[in-house]
């Protein structure tokens, strides 16, 4: 989508409730982050308000507070789970702070991302992976003396404000679960080779095998792209083999979901014959059967902690590099089991 186009857009409360099937004050209940709104219904909600790029309205809000803050979320990810738990944490947050929110979800040069800054003045800019890692996007950024928060960027310590969780740390403790179940031939896919995260998640499944002592087989270590389809190729490369690994651990559910699905079909059984974990615990992680055990990555807090670690710098309140890392957490669900 055009991104000048997209700014123009202007959809209201009442476009996001006529297109997720709910009532306004439903709508106005889940953007406002109130309590006791079914999960189901919340998503229908912020998906509609994503695919409708629907803006919170603060206007009225600006006047009785004076000049508004506004943030440019920059994302550009194969996980449209990822898109929409990361934009409905930025959201919530900058509707409670009174600071408007655009979100840029097309892949980006260096000139347009000038030409966006420029229409639309951003008071600070959030940038997710992979854009986070790419320089020419970072040049941008310095040259306008443009503030920005990096989220789960390859190297924090290149950025002077970034939240990450710790990529490495949490695959080395799925790896270090397989293990302890008795696994040791244990098949692992990579994620796109622009995002940081799958590099640090490559580092903490090799780390964990060899603190086991198990010496890592190239042959089990395929490429991914944190999609379906590359999941999906990752898995018929493995079911090829003459045997197969005991477990398989990827980098992101989507990718765990196809390996799945291709276990299914050739009556491969879950998790009697092969186990299969994830990382990020999107939704698709519980509502497929088995449910996938994964690592839970707090998206929507991830960009609460952005939003407010921007606002901060913006309003002095803060100074100097500020890394955050927040917690992981592994979710144990049905899709893995002990080695035959």
């Amino acid at each position: 989508m055009d991104v000048e186009n997209r700014v123009n857009k202007n959809p209201t409360m009442v476009d996001v409730a006529r297109h997720a099937g709910v009532s306004l004050k439903t709508v106005s209940r889940v953007l406002n982050g109130e309590a006791h709104v079914r999960k189901k219904t919340r998503d229908a909600v912020v998906e509609s308000a994503n695919k409708l790029d629907y803006r919170l309205n603060l206007a009225a809000r600006n006047l009785r507070v004076g000049a508004q803050q506004n943030i440019l979320l920059l994302m550009n990810n194969p996980s449209r789970s990822y898109i929409q738990n990361m934009h409905f944490g930025a959201m919530m947050q900058c509707q409670q702070m009174g600071i408007q929110v655009h979100l840029n979800i097309d892949p980006l040069s260096a000139q347009q991302l000038e030409i966006i800054i420029q229409k639309l003045s951003p008071s600070g800019i959030i940038v997710a992976p992979p854009l986070c890692d790419d320089d020419s996007i970072l040049d941008i950024l310095h040259k306008l003396d443009t503030k920005y928060v990096a989220i789960s960027p390859k190297n924090p310590a290149k950025t002077k404000l970034s939240v990450n969780i710790g990529d490495e740390k949490a695959a080395f403790e799925m790896t270090q679960y397989l293990i302890k179940l008795g696994h040791r031939d244990i098949g692992f896919i990579k994620g796109h080779p622009d995002h940081g995260a799958s590099e640090k998640r490559l580092r903490g499944y090799l780390r964990a095998l060899r603190s086991a002592n198990i010496t890592p087989n190239e042959d089990i270590i395929l490429d991914g792209l944190f999609d379906y389809d590359s999941g999906l190729s990752a898995a018929q490369k493995f079911f090829n083999l003459p045997k197969y690994p005991s477990a398989i651990f990827a980098s992101n559910d989507d990718m765990a979901a196809a390996v799945m699905s291709e276990a299914y079909r050739r009556n491969i059984r879950i998790p009697d014959d092969i186990s299969i974990v994830g990382f990020d615990d999107s939704p698709i992680a519980s509502v497929i059967s088995p449910q996938l055990t994964t690592l839970r990555q707090p998206l929507e807090a991830l960009a609460q902690r952005a939003v407010r670690l921007l606002h901060d710098n913006l309003s002095m309140m803060s100074g100097g590099q500020k890394i955050l890392t927040l917690e992981h957490e592994l979710i144990i669900r049905s899709s893995s089991g002990p080695m035959a």
